[in-house]
């Protein structure tokens, strides 16, 4: 957590921002870090060229650009790609202005005909335009240390044939389609590879794929973030295996390699690919033969080079080493002389770090896989470690000798009203479940990879560190106080030590957040579909999450449970709700959207699976809290997802939409608009803007409206369906609804909004008198932030505390805790069963942090209960 200790205040101003590390710092070797940082309206012109500063004063080769403006025109979030290391310290600051100089190419990229190659020092990567090589060679100085890297998929298909089960499996080879230069320097260099997976022959094709290659000047490890998104019928097409393998040329004798892989915490594996014996044969004084301690052997794990050692031609030379993690608790080291032979069990361990590596005594290559363990199953895997050429394969879903094939049925062949399956199931009754919306197709899984040229002096240590930060990379992060001052980032409160009630709140909305933290670990909520996702239910009875009970099993944001985390980070600065934040984001924008099909650019609501839910919701699939962690670790596979939900809505289709759904295209729209500045989404957003003014009154006129996609015009809907006006207000609607009354200055949207929290302020008998549909009889928890604001705008005190009794009204249960910095006894508002509960959750975090911003603490009254 971020102290007043950890920033120089005086290091901070307008023009001047403090950065330092999440969590992870970078080694002694060169690291590539990515972040970016925003800033207040109308302070980073166009014109400004932000520089990075180290706080000790040594020269950093960095490079920036812009990622979002506002609406003036100035630069709302600057990004940075630069090489840092250990020596560069762990305090840094960004510079708004620095006069413009000529920045030297330290990094070149040339298009050819069939490559693009990229240099700088003397390391130069060749990026395939067309056929099956990623990576064509890796090269450091005149030496190709990497060649073909490739992706492999293995499809399964499955049939009955009377009582014969038939299983044949086929290998597919990536095949590069569409090759761009994303970024040319002069320090950072991305390329982006879109194909699909095709049998050698070329007839069949599946698993479109996207894979970016980022390369930094000063750094060798490249960076490599592939997706994958399923295409295939989930009864018959099983994925057997998904892989990235390159070929490692060897020179020297097998007894001068070395195998080294990455296991539980800094440990590492390590051995010669052919070990010397223990013992070798001596001539004694008497002309016999004795056994004796090999010292050769002792050189050799020592890493010297040997010439030729007593006792080679007689030990065994060990083709095959793989390291897999089977489950979120163990993995196992296996090693073989072949593939015509058994493997050995090497050793056994508990979470890997996800790193592989040969040398051969000169020169070497490894691969670092991110969240390895986290993502289980997975493996990586060396062959033909004594041959001429190596094969490395990181194996993001392991063959079907180390696992089953992926199973991406549905869980059931109906549709479970009474467990809050679909709300498309009337009477609550039980119903067929619709096969096209219960389907897996379009759903996607993004990995990170860093490819690693070593020397022939690698050794442990090393291994350690690139395992360390390929499992955790370093990112630079800006204070909370910078996050709220900068207004990029929402509207929430610092946290406030000093004010009994809002210190009180405080320390239930970090309760809240410990117990999610805690039961990812406790529950094992890791696998690679599920990582990233949480639960939405306990069941109490049960005493377990309702994994199996249609709605209440994994959450997939339902009610913005990953803007909750991003502004818990912001307010707190802690590293572990950042993870959670990001592995969220991934998980959400690849696993719970449809990335082609029917349904492509739509969302599935919460269930049993992740994709198995019969609505499809642009609330799921909107940026919402993603939209931070692209902007704070310049993520470009979140913006391709940006870009396949922001127009995803069929242009031919009028339908009628609840505020949830309009909510969540302007999500997509304000993001397009901050992202490329394209005047449409703006427009996309004052036309529906200016229809529900022109309703009477607005927001409370209906919750549903007729979308026209053409010209984004609303028109309310008759007659109006009994929908639940609650329905408007925890799924985001409220957040964007505020920024886009901020980003316009749109005075009448902003009274709008004033006037829907004081309707909400409103006893029952007012609210039905004005509203003849909808559900509005008992008013919603989630209506507190509404009739914040309209107190924060009349500057009425009686509204605030309406709105604390609206928060607080079933939370008055006091209990007694311990304040952590002064020991004192304090009296804090229980909120145990938010914890059962992540829609209430969520909500209940997200509300304290936005009312202590909106209206300040609640008073010593409102939180004894008192009127």
């Amino acid at each position: 957590m971020f102290t007043s200790t950890d920033y120089d205040p005086g290091a901070q101003t307008l023009d001047t921002i403090a950065l330092k590390y999440l969590d992870a710092t970078p080694g002694h070797h060169p690291t590539a870090v990515r972040f970016a940082v925003p800033w207040p309206r109308g302070i980073c012109r166009k014109v400004d060229r932000p520089a990075l500063r180290a706080g000790n004063g040594r020269p950093i080769t960095f490079q920036s650009w812009p990622l979002a403006w506002w609406p003036d025109g100035s630069v709302k979030w600057t990004a940075f790609a630069a090489a840092l290391d250990a020596e560069h310290g762990e305090h840094f600051t960004v510079e708004r202005h620095v006069p413009a100089s000529h920045v030297s190419a330290l990094l070149t990229a040339h298009e050819v005909e069939d490559s693009i190659d990229i240099e700088h020092g003397d390391l130069a990567v060749s990026c395939g335009r067309s056929g099956h090589s990623l990576v064509r060679e890796v090269r450091r100085g005149n030496v190709v240390v990497a060649r073909n890297l490739r992706l492999i998929a293995i499809h399964e298909h499955r049939a009955r044939i009377g009582d014969e089960d038939r299983v044949t499996r086929r290998r597919f080879i990536g095949v590069i389609e569409e090759a761009t230069v994303e970024r040319s320097g002069p320090v950072s260099a991305v390329v982006r590879l879109k194909g699909r997976h095709r049998l050698p022959d070329g007839e069949d094709a599946w698993l479109p794929f996207i894979v970016r290659i980022f390369i930094c000047a000063g750094v060798e490890p490249i960076r490599l973030v592939h997706s994958f998104v399923y295409d295939g019928d989930a009864n018959v097409d099983f994925v057997a295996a998904v892989g990235i393998e390159a070929a490692i040329p060897l020179r020297g004798a097998p007894w001068n390699r070395r195998i080294f892989l990455g296991l539980d915490g800094p440990g590492v594996f390590s051995e010669p690919v052919c070990p010397l014996p223990i013992m070798t044969e001596r001539d004694d004084a008497q002309g016999g033969a004795k056994l004796e301690p090999n010292p050769e052997r002792l050189r050799q794990f020592a890493g010297e080079s040997l010439v030729q050692p007593g006792g080679a031609a007689a030990t065994p030379v060990w083709h095959h080493f793989d390291l897999r993690q089977d489950s979120a608790d163990h993995f196992v080291v296996h090693k073989g002389c072949g593939d015509r032979f058994t493997r050995i069990e090497a050793t056994h361990g508990r979470r890997a770090a996800g790193a592989i590596a040969i040398t051969d005594g000169h020169d070497g290559f490894g691969f670092g896989m991110r969240d390895f363990w986290q993502t289980h199953p997975s493996a990586l895997a060396v062959d033909d470690a004594g041959e001429a050429t190596a094969r490395i394969t990181a194996w993001l879903w392991p063959t079907p000798d180390d696992a089953p094939a992926m199973d991406l049925r549905h869980y059931t062949d109906r549709i479970h009203g009474p467990m809050y399956e679909a709300y498309q199931c009337l009477n609550w009754e039980a119903g067929p479940a619709d096969p096209e919306r219960s389907n897996a197709l379009g759903i996607a899984r993004t990995h990170e990879l860093m490819l690693w040229p070593i020397t022939g002096s690698t050794g442990r240590e090393d291994i350690a560190e690139r395992a360390r930060t390929s499992a955790t990379p370093p990112l630079l992060v800006c204070s909370p106080e910078h996050y709220r001052d900068s207004g990029a980032c929402g509207i929430w409160a610092l946290l406030d030590r000093s004010h009994p009630s809002a210190h009180a709140l405080d320390m239930q909305a970090e309760a809240m957040l410990d117990h999610y933290v805690a039961e990812v670990e406790r529950q094992r909520w890791y696998g690679f579909w599920h990582y990233g996702d949480v639960m939405h239910s306990f069941d109490p009875l049960r005493r377990r999450w309702c994994c199996d009970e249609g709605g209440y099993a994994w959450d997939n944001i339902e009610c913005s449970t990953d803007i909750w985390l991003w502004v818990s980070f912001f307010r707190t600065g802690r590293a572990d709700l950042f993870r959670m934040a990001e592995a969220m984001a991934r998980h959400v924008s690849d696993v719970d959207v449809h990335h082609l099909g029917p349904f492509a650019g739509l969302g599935s609501r919460h269930n049993v699976t992740h994709w198995g839910c019969a609505c499809k919701e642009p609330r799921i699939s909107m940026p919402g809290g993603r939209r931070y962690c692209h902007y704070l670790t310049v993520d470009e596979r979140l913006a391709d997802v940006f870009d396949e939900v922001c127009d995803a809505w069929p242009a031919d289709r009028c339908e009628m939409v609840t505020a949830p759904t309009w909510s969540a295209l302007c999500w997509n729209w304000v993001t397009a608009w901050e992202r490329t500045g394209d005047a449409r989404y703006r427009d996309k957003l004052l036309r529906g803007m200016n229809d529900i003014l022109a309703h009477h009154p607005p927001f409370i006129s209906g919750p549903t409206c007729d979308f026209d996609p053409a010209d984004a015009s609303l028109t309310r809907h008759d007659p109006q369906p009994p929908y639940s006006y609650h329905m408007t207000l925890p799924f985001g609607s409220p957040e964007i609804f505020f920024e886009m009354a901020e980003l316009m200055d749109h005075e009448p949207w902003a009274e709008a909004l004033a006037g829907y929290g004081r309707f909400w302020a409103l006893p029952a008998e007012e609210r039905l008198r004005l509203v003849s549909f909808g559900f509005v009889e008992h008013r919603s928890e989630f209506s507190a932030r509404m009739i914040a604001f309209a107190s924060r705008r009349d500057g009425d005190p009686g509204l605030a505390d309406e709105a604390w009794r609206v928060l607080l009204d079933d939370l008055l249960n006091l209990e007694t805790a311990v304040q952590p910095d002064t020991g004192r006894e304090i009296q804090v508002i229980a909120m145990s069963e938010c914890r059962g509960h992540t829609n209430r959750a969520a909500q209940r975090g997200l509300q304290i942090a936005e009312l202590l911003a909106l209206v300040g603490p609640p008073s010593d009254a409102i939180v004894k209960g008192g009127a």
